[in-house]
């Protein structure tokens, strides 16, 4: 059997990002309008579980195929919609990054051509302008800021043994906390943070702690601002 006499899917490495390219041309109408509408809807290219899960069964699509598919429409709409229009980064043009996927590019057979010319137009319209996209990238870079983020943590408690005066003895054992805060810094030494708090230090961190959610809530008392305010939850892509 020659690869002309392959169906376009047994031509194509089953996990390869080609295949996902595939399955999105071989969708009818109906389904295609349905991923067009929630992409450009309010959920963007989020791929979260809950959201996956509906949209494969309007799909007819795994939920591990629907939320590749999803990934792999948010990095072309990337490429093809640079984050800064003010620098040198220039738009690729969907038909140029297609090109790139060899296996999609290799496809023979008949109806080949039509067939890569539908993918190329719905990656085309799926993959334009988005609003919702656009302003989660500002509100991004705004939250950035030009200094590091904190974006993960972890901690544990250490049980440190005090001596007796002949070294013999265990007479006491003094807690003490460790807590790492990991930052997005490109520069290694930045990347994390490590220091150790007494009880007495882990009650006045409670105290700052307190004192910013009490701060963050009366700035969300004021009806003017709290008109104009975007939560965590409003700027999530994942």
């Amino acid at each position: 059997m020659t690869k002309t006499d392959l169906s376009f899917e047994d031509q194509i490495p089953p996990l390869s990002p080609d295949s996902l390219l595939v399955a999105l041309g071989r969708m009818d109408e109906e389904k295609y309008s349905a991923l067009v509408d929630s992409i450009h809807g309010a959920d963007g290219f989020k791929s979260t579980t809950a959201r996956c899960q509906s949209l494969s069964i309007i799909l007819g699509l795994t939920l591990g195929k629907t939320k590749d598919i999803l990934i792999v429409l948010r990095q072309l709409y990337h490429v093809s919609n640079p984050v800064d229009s003010d620098s040198d980064q220039q738009p690729t043009p969907v038909e140029d990054v297609i090109k790139s996927f060899s296996h999609l590019a290799s496809l023979k057979g008949d109806g080949a051509k039509e067939f890569k010319e539908i993918i190329v137009t719905r990656v085309k319209h799926l993959t334009t302008h988005n609003d919702n996209l656009e302003n989660w990238r500002k509100i991004r870079r705004i939250k950035s800021g030009l200094i590091n983020n904190a974006i993960g943590f972890s901690s544990m408690v250490d049980l440190r043994p005090m001596f007796s005066s002949d070294r013999l003895s265990i007479v006491g054992l003094v807690p003490i906390i460790q807590i790492q805060i990991r930052t997005d810094a490109q520069a290694t030494d930045e990347q994390e943070l490590v220091f150790q708090l007494s009880q007495t230090g882990l009650r006045d961190l409670e105290k700052f702690v307190e004192d910013m959610r009490t701060k963050i809530e009366s700035v969300k008392k004021h009806e003017k601002i709290v008109s104009l305010l975007i939560g965590d939850d409003e700027i999530t892509e994942e």
